[in-house]
């Protein structure tokens, strides 16, 4: 071993250094964040590191990343870089700390049936000597055949026991059980959440008037084992203890999060009585702790797909918690309950008009259908729209230029927050695609027309505060096209399934973050949607979200849930011959 040192966010931290690992497997073992979405396989180039003493070898598609000046200055990449002496490197600050996160979800009902309901009880001597136990007097007097939870028998005796009795208790119940007991008048709360792949998303919701208290979003702290589902899965693979390690950090992630919206609110944790989780099958699998390695192979078998329901101790290991974790089912491997959850938010299930719904993430999930019949696919195409493949691409953060038009040559671009450009989120890529479009600055086959580009071969968007140029390359453009046409073709796969035409599709649902931001008219350039449904977009937020709140807030969509389970058709788009055709003819612009 040998030791190196790091800088970091003005730290200087010393680890220890084995010369067989790379830079980034000593980082990610200390628990140091870097950016590396492709999970340290030298295809994304993100996980820049400067080597500020000493020597490291490299190997040479470090070139493909960094100019000549760079390389001078002592940037690497981190997975592609070994060293036998100490040395000294500097990690750029980690633009993700101001992730602007979209947790969207407008409450414009009231409650329907929620899943708790709270009932008030006098227990007065009168009422306990008609019986031979307390909880037969209780359902007398309620007029209702309510059963007992082990919680609430020991609550009820303690009561009893020490003499207050003759106070009134409040009963919390669950689907006829009263799960719990309390001689104060307690709140009815819960927590709705969105597992993403990139992001966790939460509501505080008051079960008893459907208020929406507050929201919470953070990252997923899972981002540093790779930005997408595979690298994680393989991660978690390699070992009982790495399995525990992904499966902690998310765990405990969401207990603090869950412990800050509480404390910030000024709640009782013991208020809090459901939580509802929805999320892909690969974020479910690995929050439970579940080997997840038939996910990524053939024939892409997952663990279960009935609801899940455990007590918050099983989940969190957190004893002093009494509420229910429940999680949302998954349709299919790739196909998960956070587009189960979209699915009950937008009713497509229930509504006799054809709609399509299109959650574009890290992965690119669609349904169409209505009451009828549902059909969905799964394509890889989110990481390029979310910046992980793009040379100069970041998320939604403070300084992401996010919208760009091109006119003789002449860039305008917008960035959020408006602050100084620092790189180019999913919706100044699509921007950025069109527009080079528009202009005939690429050709149809997605080639430069040279006479545009830089002498790299690359188009300039803006400057970094350091003079250094935003460009766009020819890579980056291959990514989109891989990228849209995989959602295009997927969205036409859908079509032929169900039997229908352009015009018989009444809506178009935009799902997530996201799709929030992107320019239609530029999503129809690029060819992501078809020209004949851009009129019918619409955007609706974070469905799997959303869609969770409705299943705290209505107990009713549990019968739901099974039906779209049970009738919902997925289509395996790797066996299917016309998609690999369609792949190919919508490559093209």
């Amino acid at each position: 071993m040998i030791s190196i040192k790091i800088v970091t966010d003005n730290r200087i931290l010393s680890l220890d250094h084995d010369p067989k690992d790379s830079l980034l497997d000593t980082l990610v073992k200390n628990k140091v964040y870097v950016t590396s979405p492709c999970a340290g396989n030298g295809t994304c180039g993100k996980c820049r590191v400067r080597v500020v003493k000493g020597h490291v070898h490299y190997k040479d598609s470090n070139n493909r990343f960094f100019s000549e000046d760079e390389i001078k200055k002592g940037f690497r990449l981190a997975c592609e870089s070994y060293t036998c002496e100490p040395i000294t490197i500097e990690i750029p600050k980690d633009k993700d700390n101001t992730y602007s996160i979209e947790s969207g979800y407008e409450n414009n009902r009231g409650v329907i049936n929620p899943l708790l309901k709270k009932h008030k009880v006098s227990l007065e001597d009168e009422i306990l000597k008609k019986s031979i136990s307390i909880t037969k007097s209780i359902n007398d007097l309620m007029k209702k055949d309510f059963s007992y939870s082990y919680e609430a028998l020991k609550k009820l005796s303690r009561y009893l026991d020490v003499g207050l009795h003759k106070k009134d208790i409040y009963m919390v119940e669950r689907d006829n059980l009263i799960c719990n007991i309390f001689t104060r008048n307690c709140k009815l709360y819960g927590v709705a959440i969105d597992i993403g792949t990139t992001t966790i998303a939460m509501v505080l919701i008051d079960l008893e008037s459907s208020e929406i208290i507050d929201k919470y979003a953070i990252l997923n702290p899972q981002k540093k084992y790779g930005h997408d589902v595979i690298s994680r899965i393989n991660y978690a693979s390699k070992s009982t203890e790495n399995l525990d390690e992904i499966s902690s950090l998310i765990r405990d992630e969401i207990f603090k999060s869950i412990l800050h919206l509480a404390k910030k609110n000024h709640i009782l944790f013991d208020d809090i009585h459901q939580v509802y989780i929805s999320a892909n099958t690969t974020m479910i699998q690995l929050l439970l702790g579940l080997h997840s390695h038939s996910l990524a192979v053939a024939p892409f078998t997952m663990i279960t797909d009935s609801p899940i329901e455990y007590s918050f101790s099983e989940v969190f290991n957190y004893t002093k918690g009494h509420c229910k974790v429940t999680l949302t089912p998954s349709i299919s491997a790739y196909v998960g309950g956070d587009i189960t959850s979209g699915i009950i938010s937008t009713n497509i299930h229930k509504d006799e008009n054809i709609s399509l719904l299109i959650d574009i993430g890290t992965n690119g999930e669609m349904v169409l259908g209505n009451r009828d019949k549902i059909f969905c696919v799964a394509t890889a195409a989110g990481p390029a729209f979310e910046g992980a493949t793009i040379k100069y691409g970041i998320g939604s953060i403070e300084g992401a230029i996010s919208h760009v038009t091109i006119k003789d040559r002449e860039v305008t671009y917008e960035t959020i927050g408006d602050k100084s450009p620092v790189g180019i989120c999913g919706s100044g890529i699509i921007d950025i695609t069109a527009e080079l479009i528009k202009n005939n600055i690429i050709k149809k086959s997605g080639r430069y027309n040279k006479e545009y580009t830089d002498t790299d071969g690359n188009f300039p968007i803006a400057c970094l505060d350091t003079g250094e140029k935003i460009v766009f390359t020819q890579k980056d453009i291959r990514e989109i096209q891989l990228a849209k046409s995989a959602i295009r073709s997927g969205i036409e796969i859908l079509i032929r399934e169900y039997g229908c035409y352009y015009n018989e599709i009444k809506n178009v649902y935009m799902a997530g973050g996201f799709g929030n931001k992107i320019s239609i008219k530029s999503a129809a350039q690029i060819g992501l949607i078809p020209d004949e449904l851009k009129e019918k977009v619409v955007f609706i937020g974070n469905t799997s979200l959303s869609g969770s709140i409705d299943m705290i807030l209505d107990k009713s969509s549990q019968e739901d849930l099974r039906y779209i389970i049970d009738t919902t058709k997925y289509v395996e788009l790797s066996t299917d011959r016309q998609f690999q055709s369609l792949f190919v003819d919508y490559m093209a612009f």
